[in-house]
């Protein structure tokens, strides 16, 4: 165990030393002192130091080194313990453990270490038993030895060392029967600059001072034990009674003790009782500025005490000169401290200091802000809110008198100015790109490694952009993919690559005026794009073939198939958190893509070409998300540099640093849910409370202006109407829709409709991917580059697509029609989301599934007789239409070139209201009839809304309008 002993005070003398085997000289020391030179405060020396034949441990207590020398394999924290236990014993003898004190009592200290530790083991660690063995010294004492020659040491055994209750001796007595208890709690926080709260924790211990005649057998409850999870007992605690009831059962010891000690962490649902704001500015050749302000937390309800600001400003701050509103500061120009103490906060003052810094010409300023030191007091507080409940007494029949108090205090609260590093997956590989199915078998790591290395020996045609020409091969007769499925992929990606609008429309127009399948496949043989990021484009396909779960239980090398495409509930398509662990998990892997050899060693360095095609899916910011950068940038930046082995690329340092530092995109949907801000829809009507439903959050304010995203959910019996510059250029989410009209007449970036039910949804053209998924018996209107679906039933969808709709596993009864609908600015809006209205390739779905006998099975194409033009409310102003001719003429309109059948199906119909609307003006009626005919018109017209289910949405029209003109103007 424990070979010597050696006490050290700040200046490195040892002035005291305690053997317990043979003697080790004190040069072993000089390890100890080496390490303590590379620390910048005496807190930061390492516990435990190694030496070739030694291990050195060290706690450092009241401004004293204890170290200790072990020879053997010890558990360094029984260790640790051991020295804590001395510290503490060493204050209840002499009120105080400073290097004075100890001196003074040379000989009762040496007593105690022999009687503590017997051959440098463990013997009598309990107070009660020490102090039979060695009396306390006192004046009276010293005096007495001094003439008898008599020392402190005992005589006789304490009468309690052979008893299982060693802690308390028999036979106390006391006149006034007492129990006091002190629920003592330290906060140790991280607040940033703003007074946010970024890691917060409580230490927390009850003190007890029981004086209580006989043996009393004590039960101590609390109203809220669970609170308490990392709970540390003193020897007395019966810890099955805590485990099934969380109550204290204990026979007490005699005097002061400390009962419990707990640690709650991650502490989200109570806040720090003071907030806190700075703002540090360093200037070269001029003043810096200072700036603190404090205040309390709404509803403390109590007094905060001895409030005092440190700070340890850098070596190239000269002076200081503040002005505080509450309370004297300091600042020793010598050591560069800053003492602010404020002592009681009145709530209705709020305390601040603020002034210049005079910062030394020539000096470096510092690359980052101080850190600043809180201490502050609150009492009959606990933090955590835990609360004593009842103490009852056993075993004796007196009544003691109790006592409780509460205290709050600072712990180890900092406030700094965070630049951490963010690193994060980018939305749109995911959203955009994944297809949501499970590839082909034949996609894996070895076929793409072996893509890379066939588009490699191709030359210019393969690499560092590869053709369509050459994945068709590899596809068609490498990889066995049928090719318009090798096309889908390559096409998803090629529209994503931000290859420009206007370049979108001319492909599109270029690739529709072929006359044959020839001249079609020379204009895809032509198009290029990145061969490392489509590589990683495929492989994060797998994400939806992978099973984590199974991988990791059964610890194969590669996660396992699933073998059902139609699994809904393991479908991991938006599920953030698991594609974190996908690419995690992954990375080696996906770095071996790159490489000739199929294994990778983890020394090898991460090429620039690599670095440059994980920007495809990895972003991330070092100055706290107010500037993006590409993986590959944020690699070369110093903070990360730092992180890096010998500041190398190395595979192992790559992992480490992701491992590290990867998180949820700050900008994605699960950050908006929690933390964007709800907005109030432009026109919402209905039934439903509009405060409880048709929620439209957004992170507008704080995500990138071309990563932001809108959610809009649980519209319920309500009609919809947006046409808002916070929808233009968004990734839309509409989710858990119900019996509702939706209109979002702006471009958008992509949009996802789910779990919605009998709605019409609207949408502007999108530039990218919608994606429709477990819908049932809705109507989608849409115009977009792609559109994927998935799991809806019953649904129909008019649409305009310059590629063929997407129909995934889990479809039945899909009609698709073309594109029916209209709004004022859908042109600027289809040019700005690179779609051209000339290709529309509504009729042509590809159906992608793993039983190819299904196919055509779960779609159609809408008869023309069902085939229905949608008027977007609002649009329309009848009073702007002078005849009836032309108001037929504006509900016709239809942006799009229409197919024929269609077309004429339309003029059909347009006709026959002509004729109709003639013959009426034509007719030679009476008063009686034309009264008649007004009614026979008006009821049919009601019916057919009825069944339409037109008039629900004329009833949700009808409050937007109250809204609009409260006075019925």
């Amino acid at each position: 165990m424990i070979h010597s002993l050696f006490i050290i005070n700040n200046s490195g003398d040892i002035f005291m030393e305690k053997h317990y085997k043979s003697v080790i000289h004190r040069n072993i020391c000089d390890y100890f002192f080496e390490a303590l030179g590379k620390c910048t405060k005496p807190e930061d020396i390492p516990t435990v130091i190694s030496t070739p034949h030694h291990k050195l441990i060290v706690i450092y207590r009241k401004k004293l080194f204890f170290l200790s020398v072990v020879v053997n394999e010890v558990p360094p924290l029984f260790v640790i313990e051991i020295l804590h236990r001395a510290v503490d014993i060493f204050e209840d003898y002499f009120n105080e453990c400073t290097e004075s004190s100890l001196k003074e009592n040379y000989v009762v200290v040496y007593e105690l270490l022999d009687e503590m530790l017997d051959n440098g083991f463990p013997l009598a660690t309990e107070s009660n038993i020490l102090k039979e063995l060695i009396k306390p010294p006192n004046l009276f004492r010293k005096v007495a030895n001094m003439v008898t020659g008599d020392s402190n040491l005992s005589s006789t055994l304490p009468t309690v060392q052979l008893s299982n209750i060693p802690w308390r001796r028999q036979g106390i007595k006391y006149t006034n029967n007492e129990a006091y208890f002190d629920c003592i709690e330290e906060i140790d926080a991280i607040i940033d600059k703003n007074g946010s709260t970024i890691m917060c924790e409580i230490q927390g211990y009850i003190d007890c001072c029981v004086k209580l005649s006989g043996m009393p057998d004590l039960t101590l409850c609390f109203t809220n034990p669970r609170l308490l999870d990392d709970v540390s007992f003193h020897p007395c605690v019966r810890f099955k009674r805590w485990e099934s009831e969380k109550i204290l059962s204990f026979v007490p010891p005699d005097g002061n003790f400390r009962l419990i000690s707990y640690h709650i962490e991650s502490l989200n649902s109570v806040s720090i009782p003071i907030y806190v704001k700075h703002h540090i500015q360093f200037k070269e050749g001029s003043n810096g500025r200072f700036e603190v302000t404090f205040g309390l937390r709404p509803g403390l309800g109590k007094t905060v005490e001895n409030v005092q600001l440190n700070a340890e400003m850098p070596k190239c701050v000269l002076n200081m000169s503040l002005t505080p509103t509450h309370g004297r500061y300091t600042f020793d120009a010598v050591k560069k401290t800053l003492i602010w103490e404020i002592g009681r906060i009145d709530p209705s003052k709020i305390p601040s200091i603020r002034g210049n810094i005079t910062v030394s010409n020539g000096s470096p300023l510092p690359e980052s802000n101080p850190p600043l030191h809180l201490n502050f007091q609150i009492n009959q507080l606990a933090i955590s809110g835990i609360k004593f409940g009842r103490l009852d007494v056993y075993g004796e029949k007196y009544k003691p008198f109790k006592g409780v108090k509460y205290l709050t205090r600072a712990g180890k609260i900092q406030l700094i100015k965070l630049f951490r590093m963010h690193v994060w997956l980018r939305n749109e590989p995911l959203n955009s790109c994944a297809i949501n199915y499970p590839i082909s078998h034949h996609i894996n790591a070895n076929t793409l490694r072996k893509t890379v290395n066939y588009a490699k020996n191709k030359g210019a045609l393969g690499y560092p952009k590869i053709e369509y020409s050459i994945w068709r091969y590899i596809a068609c007769n490498k990889i066995s993919i049928p090719e318009h499925l090798a096309w889908m992929y390559f096409e998803s990606f090629y529209s994503m690559s931000n290859y420009g609008n206007q370049r979108s429309i001319e492909f599109d127009i270029e690739n529709n005026k072929c006359k044959n399948k020839e001249e079609q496949e020379k204009i895809k043989d032509s198009k290029r794009v990145d061969l490392y990021q489509f590589i990683l484009h495929l492989y994060i396909q797998q994400f939806y073939t992978i099973d984590l779960k199974s991988s990791i239980m059964s610890r194969e090398e590669w996660p396992v198939n699933r073998n059902d495409g139609n699994d809904r509930k393991k479908s991991k398509g938006t599920d953030e958190l698991n594609f974190i662990n996908f690419v995690t998990k992954n990375f080696d892997e996906i770095i071996s893509l790159f490489s000739f050899d199929k294994t990778i060693n983890q020394n090898d360095i991460v090429s620039e070409e690599i670095q440059q095609a994980l920007n495809f899916i990895l972003e991330g910011s070092v100055d706290n998300y107010q500037t993006i950068l590409p993986f590959s940038q944020l690699l070369k930046q110093s903070s990360v540099q730092s992180k890096m082995n010998d500041g190398k690329m190395y595979v192992k340092n790559l992992v480490i640093f992701l491992k590290n530092f990867i998180e949820m995109n700050p900008f994605g949907l699960n950050s908006c849910l929690r933390n964007g801000k709800r907005i109030t829809a432009t026109y919402l009507g209905g039934s439903m409370d509009p405060k409880k439903y048709g929620k439209v959050i957004t992170n507008i304010n704080s995500a990138p202006k071309n990563d932001f995203i809108v959610f809009v959910s649980q519209v319920l019996k309500q009609t919809l109407i947006e046409n808002s510059q916070t929808f233009r250029n968004c990734g839309l989410y509409i989710d858990k829709c119900l019996s509702s009209n939706i209109y979002i007449l702006q471009s958008l970036r992509s949009c996802a409709i789910k779990k919605c039910k009998k709605s019409l949804i609207f949408i502007g053209p999108t530039q990218r991917t919608v994606t429709v998924d477990n819908c049932n018996d809705c109507t989608i209107v849409c115009i977009c580059r792609r559109i994927i679906i998935r799991n809806c039933s019953m649904c129909n969808f008019y649409l305009l697509t310059p590629t063929s709709p997407i129909l995934l596993t889990g479809c039945d009864n899909i009609k698709f029609a073309p594109y029916n609908s209209t709004y004022s600015g859908v042109e600027e809006d289809a040019l700005m989301a690179g779609i051209s209205d000339m290709i529309n390739l509504w009729d042509k779905p590809i159906v992608v599934t793993q039983n190819q006998s299904l196919i055509g099975l779960h779609w159609s194409l809408m008869n023309p007789s069902d085939f229905q033009v949608i008027n977007v409310p609002i649009e329309t102003d009848i009073k702007q239409h002078s005849s009836s001719n032309e108001l037929i003429n504006k509900a016709n309109e239809v942006f799009g070139i229409l197919p024929i059948e269609y077309e004429r199906e339309l003029t059909e119909r347009y006709q026959i209201l002509e004729l109709n609307l003639d013959l009426i003006q034509t007719a030679d009626l009476n008063q009686e009839q034309k009264m008649m005919l007004q009614r026979f018109i008006e009821t049919s017209f009601k019916e057919s809304l009825q069944i339409s289910g037109e008039q629900k949405q004329l009833d949700h029209l009808a409050t937007i309008t109250n809204c609009l003109n409260p006075q019925g103007q």
